[in-house]
């Protein structure tokens, strides 16, 4: 079906609906991931130089709502934006040690070997 040919209505409700099914993924593989590897409080978690694994500004924020409104987050993950996830994601040492297997799973033949294609610049 051509895509002009569907209503905006339609096409919002199937790009949201998208849009929720990545968060709800990236939630999922985020908190598996990283408690395996780090314990269940990896938001501030130092590796072995001393360093955060997360930015400090997610890691203030998600800090932040967990303790304002702990019953509405199970999980601290849970309480991160949409564009958290997508700069923890996109962490080199993160995407490279945790996150690039999933994708490479869902998309083997079209995956580039390195995680700049994404195009979301780190800053630690």
């Amino acid at each position: 079906m051509p895509l002009h040919s569907i209503d905006l209505a339609t096409t919002r409700e199937r790009c949201r609906s998208r849009i929720e099914s990545l968060e709800i993924c990236m939630r999922r593989i985020i908190n598996k991931e990283l408690t395996k590897a780090h314990g269940s409080d990896f938001i501030n978690y130092k590796n072995s130089g001393g360093n955060f694994i997360i930015k400090s500004e997610i890691r203030r924020n998600i800090n932040s709502r967990v303790s304002s409104f702990p019953a509405d987050f199970p999980k601290p993950i849970d309480a991160a934006y949409f564009e958290n996830l997508i700069d923890i994601f996109c962490s080199p040492y993160l995407y490279d040690s945790f996150f690039k297997r999933h994708l490479i799973s869902f998309f083997p033949n079209t995956m580039p070997n390195d995680y700049t294609y994404l195009n979301f610049p780190w800053k630690g």
